[in-house]
């Protein structure tokens, strides 16, 4: 090898352990350790995935057996390989997942091989360690780790140390004495030297140096800025926008160091000056109009085209999560807060009732509302016509006139707080029979699903009868109700009147019934029907249950726990809050935060402040408004 040959198989050396070719560990792109053994080394190099879709190394590994690991097997020595790469690229892979590159087929089966010799348990344990995948390559295309392998370099070193090894001492010299005096002394001269070298120390692993001249955009520049003659930087006369990045230029307080120029090191953290200069650089990325309260992913490529500091992309995203403005106006993309905890099922029917009012259009009748009533246990619905501006008083009077005859009163109302008007009538009803009112929590439509359902069951049932005018509507509503009542109910596996009655609802379709009375007596068959309603009953429960059970797991499943404590602040959605801003769809989407005064069950009450009473719905004008979670 000539002098130029030399020169350009040394600066093929120097290439190999610098940028280009050598890249900076990154945890985020994806990894791989290629891995070979020969007869006398192992070696390994650990490659990275670029963002331009080429795999570049991150650093090479080789190291000479010792005399008793050229005795193991070929699969030992292959798995020793793939150890020591690991123990010596262990901070980077420790906590990464990553594929091992191997041209040995069997240990792609390693990790279910059953039979395990006392080395390879040691070594199972150590890889046990690592997020850890083999794949299989052949040799001949493992060309860089079976290179780095073969180490020629040594290999004089290994066969001589090798021919030591395999050489014995029949007879000790000092049973040769009677012969030795014979010997010509001089003869020795002109025996060969020994070239047996001594048992050389374990090669220390390469060393990989990074230079200065970093290629990879994600690198380029990053240099240590010297801390003396830095100027003091006042956080009160920090300007915004471009003058800052005009003063940071001016005052030389960051140094463009980079090879191509293009980026800046904002000084390391070690004092309040210079971390609110970090901070003052995110807030003019992420707050001025021009980048709209960008997100975090967005805002770390802005800063990082410019900028480096160290623990950059955390300090974006810690400053970006707490953005006050962001976390009023932005919809969050997680899960709801709080999981579904429905109601308990009543006893009997008719013992919890939910109950609700819409608008529909006004009929001939002069009827422009309806009001409906579900019965929580049996499902059975109830639908009275009536107008906005009646009273309790006439509410109530119809809710007797009509429904109270079959039902009585329930123990416990169920409404979801819609307005003033519903209080009231409440309260009559309270005053009039002595029974509990149960306040759902404010715009919580799980409270009384039922109900919910049955609106859209009415709204998707009248479309089929009303006449062109919908002005009919009202004269409809009983038929809808048997309709609904006779039905099979998937929440109670049966009709809602058979939970009622006992006995399936006669229609125009039904078969005349069997006359069981004659034979029984009217006493027996009486006693036969309560037996046949308490056991309907009792099925239609565990049939609701089981169903309660299936819904909270289903609802549950988009939701998450959450752990808030009482002087906790909190932020508060404005879904169904009043607004004087012209359209809802461009105010604040959240209000606070408040402090969390009170936990009562799964709801928490909220200290805010008179003002904001006028901004909540007319159910919550009061002195501590109770809010869900999901809120």
């Amino acid at each position: 090898m000539g002098p130029e040959q030399r020169e350009a198989f040394d600066q093929l050396k120097r290439l190999a352990i610098e940028a280009p070719v050598l890249t900076f560990f990154r945890p985020e792109l994806p990894t791989r350790l290629e891995t070979d053994a020969s007869r006398n080394a192992t070696a390994g190099v650990l490659w990275q995935e670029q963002p331009d879709q080429t795999w570049k190394p991150v650093g090479f590994f080789s190291k000479t057996m010792a005399p008793a690991e050229r005795a193991y097997p070929i699969q030992d020595r292959e798995l020793l390989a793939v150890v020591q790469s690991l123990e010596h690229f262990y901070p980077e892979l420790l906590g990464q997942k990553f594929d091992v590159i191997t041209d040995h087929e069997a240990l792609v089966h390693f990790s279910t091989k059953r039979l395990l010799s006392v080395r390879q348990i040691r070594w199972s344990d150590f890889l046990a360690q690592f997020d850890i995948r083999f794949l299989y390559r052949p040799g001949r295309l493992n060309v860089v780790a079976d290179a780095l392998s073969r180490k020629t370099a040594e290999l004089p070193t290994v066969k001589a140390r090798e021919a030591e090894e395999r050489t014995v001492t029949l007879i000790p010299p000092e049973r040769l004495g009677f012969a030795t005096d014979s010997l010509d002394p001089t003869a020795a001269g002109n025996l060969p030297p020994q070239n047996f070298s001594p048992e050389p120390k374990p090669t220390r692993p390469l060393v990989l140096r990074a230079t200065s001249a970093l290629q990879t955009p994600e690198d380029q520049g990053i240099q240590q800025t010297p801390d003396q003659d830095r100027p003091e930087l006042d956080p009160n006369s920090v300007p915004k926008g471009a003058e800052l990045v005009s003063l940071i230029r001016q005052e030389n307080l960051l140094q463009d160091l980079g090879t191509h120029g293009t980026r800046l090191i904002v000084p390391a953290q070690t004092s309040d000056k210079q971390t609110f200069l970090q901070t003052a650089l995110i807030r003019e990325a992420h707050e001025p109009q021009i980048f709209a309260h960008a997100g975090q992913n967005k805002v770390i490529k802005l800063l990082q085209r410019d900028f480096y500091w160290p623990r950059m992309k955390e300090d974006i995203r810690r400053y970006i999560r707490n953005c006050h403005d962001c976390r009023r106006n932005k919809t969050p993309r997680d899960k709801t807060p709080g999981l579904l905890h429905p109601l308990p099922v009543p006893t009997s029917v008719w013992e919890h009732v939910e109950c609700d009012g819409k608008d529909m259009p006004k009929d001939r009748y002069g009827y422009d509302y309806v009001w409906t009533f579900v019965c929580k246990l049996s499902r059975i619905i109830a639908t009275l016509p009536g107008k906005k501006n009646d009273t309790a008083e006439v509410l109530a009077s119809r809710y007797f006139r009509y429904l109270y005859r079959f039902f009585g009163m329930p123990l416990v109302w169920i409404s979801d707080n819609a307005g003033q008007f519903i209080s009231a009538f409440l309260a009559e009803i309270n005053r009039l029979t002595g029974t509990k009112h149960r306040h759902g929590s404010s715009l919580h439509p799980q409270t009384q699903g039922g109900v919910e359902v049955t609106n859209q069951y009415l709204d998707q049932k009248l479309r089929f009868y009303v006449t062109k005018h919908q002005d009919n509507w009202s004269s409809l509503l009983p038929a809808l109700d048997f309709a609904h009542n006779s039905s099979w109910h998937s929440s109670t596996d049966m009709a809602p009147l058979k939970v009622a009655l006992g006995r399936d609802i006669r229609n125009p379709l039904s078969l005349p019934p069997t006359d069981k009375t004659a034979a029984t007596g009217p006493a027996a068959r009486a006693r036969e029907l309560v037996q046949t309603a308490q056991e309907t009953q009792e099925d239609a429960r565990n049939a609701a249950t089981a169903a309660q059970e299936r819904q909270k797991e289903q609802a549950n499943r988009k939701r998450r726990p959450t752990d808030f404590a009482i002087g906790d602040r909190v932020f508060l959605s404005r879904k169904g809050f009043a607004t004087n801003a012209p359209t809802t769809r461009l105010d604040n989407q959240w209000s606070g935060p408040f402090v969390i005064l009170e936990e009562r069950g799964h709801s928490y009450v909220l200290q805010l402040p008179r003002p904001s009473h006028i901004g909540l719905p007319a159910c919550q004008l009061l002195d501590q408004p109770l809010f869900l979670t999901s809120r």
